[in-house]
C-alpha cells in the first residue's frame, strides 16, 4: 500500500515532556510501521523542533520529500493541560508552518489513499494546496480525519471534508459539532 497524509506536524508539550504528533503525522508513522509506503505533506519551522521532527520523521521511516522547512516561523506547537477532571484542553499555536505547507512539485500519482484533517485545514491556503493535490493526484480513496479542536476548525474545512473524502472518521464528541455545522 502506498500512502499520503497532508497535515500537521506539531509537538505536544505537557510540563517538561514533549512529544512529536499531530494525527497526519501518526497516520504516516502507523502505516510506515506496518511496511507500507508512507509519505507526509507537511512543513517544519527552521528551528530546533522542526530539525528534531525531521530526525524523528525519517526514523520512523516515513518518506519526508514532501516536508518542507519554512525559514521564517515556527514549528507546530500544543500546550497540553489536564483540568480538574484530568480532561486535557490544548492550546494550538497560530500561524505556525504546518498553516504553510507547500503542495509537491509534481502530482502525486498512484496512491492508495490520501489523508488529511480539520486542523490543518484552518487557513484558506491549505485548503487551496489539499485541493490542488487531489485534483492532480490519482489517489484509491480520500480519508478525512475530522480531528476537531476548538476553535480551529470552521464550516468550511469540515465541508471541504465531507464533501471531498470517500472515507470520515467522527468521534462520538465530533458528531454534535459537525451536525450543527451542517
Amino acid at each position: 500500500m502506498k500512502l499520503a497524509s497532508f497535515g500537521e506536524i506539531l509537538w505536544d508539550l505537557f510540563g517538561s515532556e514533549r512529544h512529536m504528533g499531530g494525527a497526519p503525522l501518526n497516520i504516516a508513522a502507523h502505516a510506515a510501521l506496518y511496511g507500507f509506503e508512507s509519505y507526509l505533506i507537511s512543513a517544519v519551522g527552521d528551528d530546533d523542533l522542526g530539525k528534531d521532527a525531521l530526525d524523528n520523521v525519517t526514523r520512523l521511516g516515513i518518506n519526508a520529500d514532501f516536508v518542507s522547512t519554512k525559514a521564517d516561523i515556527q514549528t507546530g506547537r500544543c500546550i497540553v493541560s489536564l483540568d480538574d477532571a484530568g480532561m486535557p484542553t490544548y492550546k494550538i499555536d497560530e500561524v505556525v508552518a504546518f498553516d504553510e505547507i507547500t503542495p509537491p512539485a509534481s502530482p502525486l500519482l498512484d496512491f492508495d489513499v490520501l489523508c488529511f484533517g480539520t486542523l490543518a485545514l484552518r487557513g484558506e491556503d491549505n485548503i487551496r494546496t489539499l485541493g490542488k493535490i487531489i485534483s492532480e493526484g490519482s489517489f484509491g480513496e480520500l480519508y478525512a480525519d475530522l480531528n476537531i479542536r476548538a476553535p480551529f476548525y470552521s464550516s468550511r474545512s469540515i465541508d471541504f471534508c465531507l464533501k471531498t473524502a470517500t472515507i470520515v472518521k467522527i468521534s462520538d464528541e465530533e458528531l454534535p459539532t459537525v451536525a450543527a455545522t451542517h
